[in-house]
């Protein structure tokens, strides 16, 4: 029987149909076979970057990432997938800044202690960084990577990145352990005070949304930032690969990734292990990316009432005591009838849970799992992710 990385590959990876060549591995140094095979603690690691208009900014964040490289042993193998991307609508401007970076690549080759690939390739107008995500994620399967990083073009790394990383590498090796990781982040300094105090609300904002939603007892609390993600390469593929999204696409992936880790039996305070490094997004204005933080900084810095806005207390309140009617009903001899019975009572949101036609798909599940309690309980987080909530909280808002 294949396995399931080669099963994605050859169903699911943007080069499962793919003839022609779109990449170039510009100084490959691969380590003699021999030496791999006999070091268990040696692994292959795709640091993965999509890249846009990024000249010259890009080279800070390769040379950050040099420094990490330098403080690691030297028998791992690291690639840099540069996933370089224009659009169909792009500029003039645009098309040459990226033709720079491909150059200066070129130019500093000797120079950098990793293996560097360039993939090129034009998106239509509909794609975005979900795709340009998948496409350097999915070569990484390529070249027979065991861990892949998320990263950003303009995202500075600490020097510890790298070891953190190969921590990891050797962590997920045992058993019972989550197989995808998450950086903490702290954005650059802003140019100026107004945005430096934006970034910093907006900090503050996600952080405390986390910590809330923690608190009421969901898996998925974690904060959705691309480039503090990171997972090992079956995990990628038992989660069905990064999604194309033109954006919104870390949140989507992170979903899935927390779903795997539940459903392997974790604890929902234990699904994902977080390292004790930081990545540094750039807090620059920008409009590239439609839920980006550049886009939320501008709109803080404008007064846009809905720029950030927060959720209120009550949200926060009915989702938990949703959680806590789920576990009593849990304890019963029918967790169907005890749960929707007390969300009956749940004026409300009682008519969110008929709109999405919860009742029908909770018998579903409680049928599925009706000797497992612990199941139930997971399938009902599943049913239930960050999205779902999401969706409550707006409901409960707007009503």
């Amino acid at each position: 029987m294949k396995d399931i990385i080669s099963i994605y590959k050859n169903k699911r990876s943007y080069f499962s149909k793919r003839t022609e060549k779109i990449f170039e591995i510009i100084n490959e140094n691969k380590l003699d076979e021999k030496k791999i095979s006999k070091n268990n603690n040696t692994f292959s690691i795709a640091i993965c970057i999509p890249v846009r208009n990024e000249y010259p900014d890009f080279f800070s964040t390769l040379k950050s990432i040099k420094k990490s490289v330098e403080l690691i042993n030297n028998d791992m193998l690291i690639y840099v997938i540069c996933m370089i991307n224009s659009s169909e609508d792009s500029s003039i401007d645009e098309i040459y800044n990226n033709k720079q970076i491909i150059l200066k690549i070129y130019e500093d080759k000797n120079n950098y202690p990793f293996n560097i690939i360039i993939i090129e390739n034009k998106f239509s107008k509909n794609d975005g960084v979900g795709l340009a995500r998948k496409i350097a994620m999915d070569f990484a399967l390529e070249i027979n990577c065991d861990i892949l990083a998320c990263l950003d073009a303009d995202t500075l790394v600490e020097k510890n990145y790298l070891t953190e990383i190969i921590n990891f590498a050797k962590y997920v090796t045992q058993k019972n352990t989550p197989q995808f990781a998450l950086t903490n982040f702290s954005h650059q300094f802003a140019k100026n005070n107004e945005e430096q105090k934006a970034i910093n609300f907006y900090e503050s904002y996600l952080h405390e949304h986390s910590l809330k939603l923690k608190e009421c007892g969901t898996p998925f609390y974690h904060i959705a930032l691309g480039p503090t993600i990171i997972t090992t390469a079956k995990n990628y593929c038992v989660c069905g690969g990064m999604n194309e999204k033109l954006a919104g696409e870390d949140f989507y992936f992170l979903q899935a990734l927390i779903k795997n880790s539940i459903q392997s039996g974790l604890d929902f305070s234990n699904c994902a292990l977080l390292l004790d490094t930081i990545v540094k997004p750039s807090s620059r204005i920008s409009k590239r990316v439609l839920f980006g933080t550049g886009t939320k900084i501008e709109s803080i810095v404008n007064g846009e009432k809905d720029a950030c806005e927060k959720y209120t207390d009550e949200c926060y309140i009915i989702l938990k005591n949703i959680f806590l009617i789920l576990d009593k009903s849990l304890k019963t001899k029918s967790p169907y009838d005890y749960f929707s019975q007390e969300l009956y009572k749940q004026k409300n949101i009682y008519d969110f849970f008929v709109q999405d036609n919860f009742f029908d798909k909770w018998k579903k599940i409680c049928n599925c799992f009706s000797n497992d309690f612990k199941k139930l309980k997971v399938a009902f987080h599943v049913y239930f992710d960050g999205l779902k909530i999401i969706r409550l909280f707006h409901y409960i808002m707007k009503n």
